[in-house]
């Protein structure tokens, strides 16, 4: 048969290029598909009667069944077909993926970008460094180099480079740390540009330096829609923008934009079928995020609480007010700050995680983690919530309080454990997250055309002579 990638030899004959023709494209002249053939290989063109051309080559984004496509610009105006290219069995990663999901069976080195605050991975708190992290090793099993930058302290398992070598959290917000972050994005860019083929940015600082170099530009936009961003951003319709949520994406203009939910490493989080005797809250303790309705629902079921997540200086007095009064460290308890391991065993353990909250949210992370140990999801509506919680499958999109109160009574009847966790497996994985993102980078990026380790075709002598 034949392969992507490298100088293998791909032999077709006519007859096969036309089977797949008819079923996407209707019938191309048979001299034009010759000339092609041709081309791919070096060898001298034939007159191009029609000026058909080899305008590009990409890759499908299916997972399991990649695609090398060859588009025909000009020929009728007809695109080409799409011709099946079978991967050697050393080229599926352990998951089932095709590892091949680049442009050309070519490796790319990718930069990603972060905030210098937080270490990548995080120990505690960070969505978008946990979204990094995953990311990164996501690419490098798909045979990818990938470039983090970030603070000293990362432990990423990829190169990290670094102008900051400690990280900085909590930070106060204040005019000093929006330089810095400034700093390190600049110099961070200019690294990457003459060291990678992808630039993919995580902060609205990189997003400038984008008009200098030629070389393509990724943003993740990792916030609530706001009116003076969106309005910055399309000032940059180069630069191909990411949303974490369909509910996210629909409230932006920006011509080059597109959806892919996060994704994490499922091997980090332990399944657990048997849950004990309790609810869970993690996350900032913040009043966006309804902490203070976790208690009520708690209160109101009569199954226990355990709360983890950071309390922020600027948020002291709503925990100090709303919080605290109500711990009494048996049936409502505060446990502090979570790291991996304290994570497994809040939510893994947990009837359920309680997700109350009072803002739009682009995504939330702890939602899909609490799904990865089997932990059904209990979530007020708003934002990316009804993406996310599979009603009656992964949790409850639940109308009010007094509604999160009925379904966590049922909770341990009502949903499988396991059910829980395949929803998580079938949609929240870090591979299919990096291969949505590497068929984005493929699409963005645009090499010279016949490159020399693109794969060459040649046709039978016999298809030739009856040309």
């Amino acid at each position: 048969m034949y392969y992507a990638g490298g100088r293998t030899l791909m032999k077709m004959t006519y007859s096969q290029i036309q089977a797949s023709v008819k079923e996407t494209a209707g019938f191309v002249p048979k001299r034009d598909w010759i000339a092609h053939v041709k081309e791919l290989n070096g060898l001298p063109p034939l007159r191009h009667t029609h000026k058909s051309r080899i305008e590009r080559l990409e890759p499908c984004p299916v997972l399991r069944k990649p695609l090398l496509r060859i588009l025909k610009a000009e020929t009728f105006g007809r695109n080409a077909a799409s011709i099946s290219v079978k991967p050697r069995p050393e080229q599926i990663s352990s998951t089932g993926v095709d590892q091949r999901l680049f442009l050309g069976g070519k490796t790319m080195r990718i930069a990603l970008i972060a905030p210098p605050f937080i270490q990548i991975p995080p120990k505690r708190y960070g969505g978008t460094e946990l979204f990094l992290a995953s990311l990164a090793l996501g690419l490098k099993n798909l045979g990818h180099e990938v470039v983090v930058y970030a603070n000293g302290e990362s432990e990423v398992p990829v190169e990290v480079r670094w102008l900051y070598p400690t990280a900085q959290w909590p930070i106060k917000g204040d005019f000093s740390e929006s330089l810095k972050e400034m700093n390190h994005t600049a110099w961070a860019v200019r690294d990457a540009v003459d060291a990678c083929d992808i630039v993919h940015i995580n902060n609205v600082f990189g997003l400038p330096h984008s008009r200098f170099k030629k070389l393509p530009f990724v943003y993740t936009v990792h916030h609530e829609q706001d009116q003076a961003l969106s309005e910055f951003y399309s000032h940059y319709p180069d630069v191909s923008f990411v949303t974490i949520s369909n509910f996210q994406r629909l409230r932006e203009t920006m011509p080059k934009l597109r959806t892919i939910h996060h994704g994490i490493d499922l091997s980090q989080y332990r399944f657990r079928a048997k849950k004990q005797h309790y609810l869970s809250f993690l996350g900032r303790i913040a009043p966006m995020k309804g902490p203070h309705l976790a208690i009520a629902v708690a209160k109101q079921s009569g199954i226990p609480l355990k709360i983890a997540g950071e309390i922020q200086p600027m948020f002291q007095d709503y925990f100090d007010a709303e919080v605290k009064p109500h711990l009494d460290g048996k049936f409502i308890q505060y446990v502090g700050e979570a790291d991996l391991a304290a994570k497994n065993e809040l939510l893994g353990n947990a009837l359920a995680l309680l997700f109350p909250i009072q803002w739009n949210e682009p995504f939330g992370l702890v939602t899909i983690e609490a799904m990865a140990c089997g932990t059904p999801v209990l979530a007020l509506p708003g934002g990316s919530v009804k993406e996310i919680v599979a009603d009656g499958i992964s949790g409850y999109v639940c109308g009010s309080v007094r509604g999160m109160v009925e379904y966590a009574r049922d909770i341990e009847t009502s949903l499988r454990p396991a059910a829980v966790r395949e929803h998580a497996e079938r949609y929240f994985s870090m591979e299919r997250m990096a291969a949505e993102y590497i068929a984005l980078y493929s699409a963005t990026d645009q090499p010279p055309i016949l490159q020399p380790d693109l794969p060459s075709v040649e046709v039978s002598d016999e298809e030739s002579a009856a040309a």
